[in-house]
């Protein structure tokens, strides 16, 4: 009786330390941008749902030729307590349902003023989900802005941007959900 007590418990502590080390899910405020009002023609739209019992937010758009530098943005703006998780995050976790794309997570924080994120690209499956964790060192700065170092201290968001290539009109459609802090 006393070895099948042990096993339960063992298991449970399994099962509550794996729960766990997926971290605390984001809070704060989601939203999107798009380059519409410097001029731009693409677009981005945004619905919100619940996948696996957690928040789901989908992407659809396109980034349009035009500006020089077309964008479309999925922004995660965290609030104090995420915030606060992110000072200490050792990693991001979150699951895409794809459409075969690239994508990047930028990791921004002040004082870049630049757009020099940074930033980690992850590639899409088309019609599967994915988990992608990203641990804090993964995140680089491009080699273009002015280097500074990064400072989850700072933190003003985390967004999902389309890679560059898809600047040509390319449509896309991402789902984002289950995002955590740990």
């Amino acid at each position: 009786m006393k070895k099948v007590f042990l096993l339960v418990m063992v298991g449970l502590l399994i099962c509550v330390g794996t729960a766990f080390s997926q971290g605390v899910p984001f809070t704060g405020e989601v939203n999107v941008e798009d380059d519409q009002k410097e001029g731009g023609n693409s677009h981005i739209t945004l619905t919100t749902s619940t996948r696996d019992g957690a928040p789901a937010w989908r992407i659809q758009g396109r980034m349009m030729p035009g500006l020089e530098y077309p964008y479309v943005t999925l922004n995660f703006e965290p609030d104090d307590a995420t915030r606060e998780r992110l000072r200490s995050a050792r990693t991001i976790h979150f699951k895409v349902l794809g459409d075969g794309n690239r994508y990047r997570m930028e990791y921004r924080t002040e004082p870049v003023r630049d757009y020099a994120y940074h930033a980690y690209t992850f590639r899409t499956t088309a019609g599967q989900v994915t988990q992608v964790s990203i641990r804090q060192a993964m995140f680089i700065q491009p080699a273009w802005g002015a280097s500074v170092p990064l400072n989850p201290r700072r933190a003003i968001a985390l967004c999902i941007v389309p890679d560059d290539a898809l600047r040509d009109g390319t449509p896309f459609d991402l789902t984002v959900f289950d995002l955590r802090i740990e």
